[in-house]
């Protein structure tokens, strides 16, 4: 099981600004979640890599790149990192996907870990959003051979979203992501590298 976490944006663009507590932007904010999804699914058994898009003459250019490594390494899965910006009054998370059937569940299943994470009310879950052409950040959710999600967990430029998210934590939303992974691949902290078999029942009969 390869996950492949993809930073959005990259070190020149790089992206929205997150207001105060976040007081940075999509990059360096999601540069700190991967490195601890990378860390945390290794307790799941997952194959975690983190790869960062390049800043390149166009932004197709950039995520058909970044999705071609993604593609060379083998992933099963691509989730890519966001957060939302708008008009610092819009609150919500909602989570891009894929075309195919198994990128809708595993965007399902991190969707749920997230609006758990963040106690989000009916109003505030903005929902699952599978591709369509035209759609924004669509790219990335075709250019990849693997199943892809794209998260957008909460607007970093509405000061009380700000707050929910560094209040929550940076690590929790990245045990969320991973956890999220994990229920889409079928593993959990105990089977992590542990070889399932049928028990020998013979003693008991």
């Amino acid at each position: 099981m390869k996950l492949a976490i993809i930073i959005g944006h990259n070190s020149v663009r790089q992206g929205a600004n997150g207001t105060a507590p976040i007081s940075q932007s999509e990059f360096n904010f999601n540069s700190e979640v991967a490195e601890i999804m990378d860390a945390e699914a290794t307790l799941y058994g997952i194959d975690a890599k983190i790869f960062r898009r390049r800043n390149r003459t166009s932004t197709r250019a950039e995520i058909e790149e970044v999705y071609g490594r993604s593609d060379d390494w083998g992933a099963d899965l691509s989730v890519e990192l966001h957060f939302n910006a708008f008009n610092g009054t819009v609150r919500g998370t909602e989570t891009l996907c894929g075309p195919s059937q198994a990128s809708l569940q595993a965007a399902t299943s991190i969707h749920m870990e997230l609006l758990d994470l963040y106690d989000r009310t009916v109003s505030e879950d903005r929902g699952l959003k599978p591709y369509r052409p035209g759609m924004r950040g669509g790219l990335s959710l075709i250019s990849g051979r693997a199943p892809a999600v794209l998260v957008e967990p909460f607007f970093g430029d509405n000061a009380a979203e700000a707050r929910l998210a560094m209040d929550t934590g940076i690590e929790a939303l990245a045990k969320a992501y991973v956890t999220g992974v994990a229920g889409h691949f079928g593993t959990t902290p105990l089977m992590a590298g542990v070889p399932t078999a049928t028990p020998d029942l013979a003693h008991l009969m």
